[in-house]
């Protein structure tokens, strides 16, 4: 099949010939399955807005020029009339026409209208000397040029909100979306189940007892901590895995409580009519309930241990590395008579101050 020349400038009517005819279809209606000029169908002799509104067919004028069309092919006999009519001019066009200025006109004539025009204008302070640099305008610029009537310069504080920041929005609801926890930290503990196992944990009642029923409050600090820096790429996953399948094949730091799964099973040993089984633990940790009672025994475990190492100290070279995190960072303290630090920092003692501080923070909300 011979194929066509590229060059082929020939319009074309791809409508039967008669067609049209036959249908009984208006002119109007007809001219629309007329061939278009390939110079009118040329891009860049389109032009740039089609007034459909006065129903003109822009397509069989003269090509476009750039020129205004005129109201005589584009509008009715009624609405040229109108056109033509006297218009009477508002003050304020009036004033505004003094500012328009041809190209030819000097410098002072130009900076003469231009402040005309924008004499009353109530534009915020840095506006118009923004506009004046744009048009080349020297001179000072006046009280009212600065928006400012009485002619003393307005300021605005510091802290007041001017207008809304796409950027801090963005980063309000990325925050919101990477750490999903810190609008509700609260959802995710039982203070019930806090107030419970400070006073049936013995060695945490005990600890409770010297400080002014601390244990509950320091339970809630803990966990509203997690929540703060729980993330969705990296906590949540692991989350979703127990819930469905409950275990994972790595040792994971999993629930509220964000407690490794090693340490979750180790307590759930200790504390087997609390925490039952230890099968079932791995997979309880993700509840809120649980992964209370979770950060009771814990301190509770803590305490003992501490009390321990401070009669009898261990071989630090046969601790294991958690156990050494333990005994430099968290042991200190608590011979120091700073019980709650030891205890927050013994949480997460690899990440020092900077846990204790968040932790005493919540605590002392």
């Amino acid at each position: 099949m011979a194929l066509e020349q590229g060059d082929n400038t020939e319009a074309r009517s791809f409508v039967p010939s008669g067609l049209v005819e036959h249908a009984g279809l208006s002119r109007s209606a007809q001219d629309l399955f007329q061939p278009i000029d390939r110079a009118i169908a040329n891009r860049q002799d389109l032009p740039w807005s089609l007034d459909f509104r006065a129903g003109a067919d822009l397509y069989r004028l003269p090509a476009y020029t750039g020129e205004r069309l005129s109201a005589s092919a584009l509008m009715t006999d009624e609405t040229e009339q109108k056109l033509d009519a006297p218009k009477i001019q508002r003050p304020s066009d009036a004033t505004a026409e003094a500012g328009v200025i041809s190209g030819q006109t000097n410098q002072n004539q130009h900076e003469k209208a231009f402040k005309i025009a924008h004499a009353a204008d109530r534009t915020p302070s840095g506006i118009m000397p923004a506009l004046h640099e744009s048009f080349s305008i020297e001179g000072d610029l006046t009280a009212a040029d600065r928006g400012n009537k009485s002619g003393k310069t307005q300021t605005v504080p510091d802290d007041a909100v001017v207008a809304w920041d796409p950027r801090k929005d963005a980063q309000t609801k990325l925050e919101q979306a990477v750490y999903p926890h810190r609008d509700n930290r609260d959802a995710f503990l039982d203070k019930e189940a806090a107030r419970w196992v400070s006073q049936h944990f013995s060695s945490l009642a005990g600890y409770s007892e010297r400080h002014d029923g601390i244990a509950p409050k320091l339970i809630a600090a803990i966990l509203k901590n997690e929540q703060t820096y729980y993330r969705t790429d990296k906590d949540a996953l692991p989350d979703a895995i127990v819930r469905r399948t409950g275990d994972l094949p790595r040792d994971l730091t999993i629930g509220p409580a964000q407690m490794s799964i090693s340490n979750v099973r180790q307590l759930a040993k200790e504390y087997p009519d609390v925490l039952g089984s230890v099968a079932d633990s791995t997979h309880l940790a993700t509840d809120k309930t649980y992964a209370t009672m979770l950060v009771g025994a814990y301190l509770d475990s803590k305490i003992q241990v501490f009390e321990n190492w401070t009669k009898h100290p261990p071989d630090r070279s046969k601790l294991g590395k958690d156990e050494r995190y333990q005994y430099d960072h968290a042991l200190p303290l608590w011979k120091a008579g700073m019980e709650t630090k030891a205890l927050i920092m013994s949480y997460n003692p690899a990440a020092g101050l900077d846990h204790m501080n968040n932790v005493l923070k919540y605590l002392r909300d």
